[in-house]
C-alpha cells in the first residue's frame, strides 16, 4: 500500500516548493501574531459578554 503522497506533476517539473509551503515559512510570525490577536479579541468579547450577563441578571432580580 502506497501511503506517501507524490507531489503534483507541476511541482516535479519546476522543482519549486509548493506555494503553501513557501508561504508558511514566510508568514509564521504573522500568523502567530494574528492568532494571538484573535485570542485576545475573543477574551475581551467574552469578558464584556460576562459583564452584560451579570448586569442583566442583576436587573432582572430587582
Amino acid at each position: 500500500v502506497e501511503t506517501k503522497q507524490d507531489p503534483h506533476p507541476i511541482f516535479l517539473a519546476t522543482g519549486e516548493p509548493k506555494e503553501n509551503e513557501r508561504r508558511s515559512t514566510m508568514d509564521n510570525g504573522e500568523l502567530l501574531a494574528r492568532k494571538q490577536g484573535a485570542l485576545q479579541a475573543c477574551d475581551e468579547a467574552n469578558q464584556s459578554y460576562q459583564t452584560a450577563l451579570r448586569d442583566y441578571r442583576k436587573a432582572r432580580r430587582v
